[in-house]
């Protein structure tokens, strides 16, 4: 049975094509061979996962965002439940090479009307210089997702896009550390800020 001719790519993985220090070969061997996954600290992913379940709460309470979406100039209902990667996917189809399908699993998705959407993805580091290579992975991922969101059939998509953008958490000093026989209490605080991105200046930024 001969194999499928379709890659499959999340939106972080085109987003590392734009990497100044990207290797082709390494992203083959990634992607063609499937070699065993890196140990990756479990703590991105925690926060991740409680920014969502905390927005998610606070909508369902209140019938608002919580306060640190007041460092983005923008409003409207999440969509709830969140899409996954499995349903949020489009085709990418050139006159050479295979078809790509792209996928990806935004942070939020909100809904200021019932045609458009606004997305914003949750970033645990905000790159100090704004023009480095870090800063546009960023970009080129929320820029990713607004192309699938344009085309996907996944339902209430496809929808115009009228905002991205990437909400950083920068990490203070922690306020306290409780150390207790099974676990460790640690207290802490993240400044929230707001950086509204481009599709243009990123095109620009990327060739």
């Amino acid at each position: 049975m001969p194999k499928s001719t379709t890659l499959t790519l999340s939106a972080r993985d085109v987003a590392q094509l734009v990497y100044p220090d990207f290797c082709p070969m390494r992203f083959w061997i990634e992607k063609r061979l499937k070699p065993p996954s890196e140990p990756f600290p479990a703590l991105p992913g925690a926060m991740d996962r409680l920014l969502k379940e905390y927005t998610e709460d606070y909508w369902t309470n209140h019938r608002k965002l919580p306060t640190w979406f007041d460092t983005c100039p923008i409003g409207g209902q999440p969509l709830l439940p969140r899409p996954s990667w499995r349903t949020f996917w489009t085709p990418y189809t050139t006159s050479k090479g295979p078809t790509v399908r792209i996928h990806g699993e935004p942070d939020e998705i909100l809904l200021p009307t019932s045609s458009e959407v606004i997305i914003v993805d949750y970033k645990l580091s905000d790159p100090k210089d704004k023009n480095s290579g870090t800063a546009l992975m960023y970009a080129v991922q929320v820029v990713v997702y607004a192309y699938i969101a344009m085309r996907t059939p996944a339902s209430p998509f496809p929808k115009t896009v009228s905002g991205l953008y990437l909400l950083y958490f920068s990490l203070d000093k922690p306020l306290s550390v409780h150390v207790f026989p099974s676990a460790l209490k640690l207290a802490t605080t993240f400044t929230p800020s707001c950086v509204q991105i481009d599709p243009c200046d990123v095109a620009k930024n990327s060739k």
